[in-house]
Formats: structure tokens, sequence, C-alpha cells
């Protein structure tokens, strides 16, 4: 990259630094080909930037893996950060953490060298590419079990959002201790949180005044906004719904 360009392509992104600490969110994405130089040019801003003592940098690193090397990269950022405080000399390889660390923590040694164990023997536990993925090797492989959100097990020619599942998987039901019976994720046991696997979903805006965000976030406690939630076959906490108990009779009336 060409001097006079790294020059002005910096000085956009100082400026985006000095607009986050004003309070405002800033998203940037550089784009170019191969060998020209962002990866040098980034390295060279997250370093100016870590002298700053108002920001907090964070680097993610964007690729697929798997759970033993997710397990491996986690404690090892986190027996790094914990050695920091007490040497400049830090392992590479989480084998050389470990035996530097368990004089200093060796609790927290013993916890991370549990679960690599479990890992060794879980070979039957692995994540695959997204929900879509998850819910395609479960119909093709009998046996298995697999865990994503409602809506991708919730079908899609459900026009009258009855709760209907898709028909290539089977939508297991969870023991509630409480109530004592299996319940599977439908809406009304999801609103009256008898279903235990039912969370909250958050909308967290940072904005210092009433802008886009805030206009979204009033048009999502709409009606219309929160009819999106509720034929995504999430339970929409700002309609009026009325729970009514039923009861099935599944004999058929004599004559018939």
């Amino acid at each position: 990259m060409p001097f006079l360009m790294r020059e002005a392509v910096r000085s956009r992104l100082q400026k985006r630094v000095s607009d986050i600490e004003h309070g405002y969110r800033q998203n940037v994405g550089i784009v170019g080909s191969s060998g020209v130089g962002k990866t040098q040019l980034l390295c060279e801003f997250f370093q100016s930037v870590s002298r700053n003592p108002k920001l907090l940098p964070i680097y993610v690193k964007a690729e697929t893996i798997d759970g033993r090397q997710l397990i491996e990269q986690w404690m090892g950022a986190a027996l790094s950060s914990i050695m920091l405080d007490r040497t400049l000399n830090i392992p590479k390889t989480l084998s050389g953490l470990l035996r530097e660390a368990e004089v200093i923590v060796p609790k927290t040694v013993a916890a991370v060298k549990h679960l690599q164990k479990l890992l060794r023997q879980d070979k039957n536990v692995f994540a695959v590419n997204g929900n879509d993925s998850v819910v395609r090797y479960v119909a093709q492989n009998p046996g298995s079990m697999g865990f994503v959100g409602l809506s991708y097990v919730s079908s899609d020619t459900d026009a009258n959002n009855t709760g209907a599942f898709i028909p290539n998987v089977k939508v297991a039901a969870i023991y509630n201790d409480s109530t004592r019976e299996y319940l599977q994720p439908y809406q009304a046991y999801i609103a009256l949180r008898s279903y235990p696997l039912s969370r909250d979903l958050y909308y967290i805006k940072n904005e210092t005044h009433n802008g886009l965000g805030t206009g979204f976030a009033t048009f999502l406690t709409r009606d219309r906004g929160q009819l999106i939630f509720a034929h995504a076959h999430l339970f929409p906490l700002r309609l009026s719904i009325v729970i009514r108990p039923v009861e099935l009779n599944y004999e058929m009336p004599k004559g018939h």
C-alpha cells in the first residue's frame, strides 16, 4: 500500500476512534487485494489503540474451529492474562501455559486439564457450520441429537402459527421439575416459562440521542414489530395474548 494511501486510511481510522470516545458506535471495513498491506496496517492501528487508556481493544480472529481448538484458545487467553501480572515471558503453547501457571492458579489449571480429558473422551460431540447444518445432520443420521433455536425446527408452512414443527426431525420434550411433565417448546409454555430452556431476548442500544436505534426499538415494541417475533415462533411480550387451558377429547362420538 502506498505511503500516502496508508496515511489516509490511518487518519480515517483515528477519526473513528475519536467518534467512539464521544459515544458514537463505529463499524469499519478495510477491503483490498491480497498483499497490499491490510494486515500490517491493522496491526499498527491495534498497537496505537492499545496505548489509549480510555479504550479496550479486542482482537477476534474469524475462522471455523472445533470445540477442542475453542477450549485451547479460550483457556490460553485466560491463563495468559493471569500471568501477565507476574511476567512478560508468556509461553506460546497451552501445555507451556499450564506448566507455568500451575504454581500460581492450581485450581484453574486443574479445571483446564479436566476439560481436556473430557474432550479426548467425547469423540461424538462436535459443532457444525450453523443451525441449518445441525438440523440437516440430525435428519440424515438417525440416533443423533442436535441443539438449535426454535425457529429452525418450526414449520414454514404453519400459516396460522399453531406451533407445528418440521417433519424430518423429532423435537424433544424437556422435563420440567416443577410441573413434573415433559414439555415441547410451544409458545404458551415459553410464555409461562414452563419450558425449561426458554430465555429472554434483549435489544441493547448505546445511542446518546434519539436516532435510528431508538426508532427501531420503538418499532419492535409496537404491534407490527411484535408480530415479527410471533411469526419467528418467539413469544411477543408486548402483545395482548390470552392463554386458555384446553382439554382434548380423543374419543369419537357414538354413531361415527
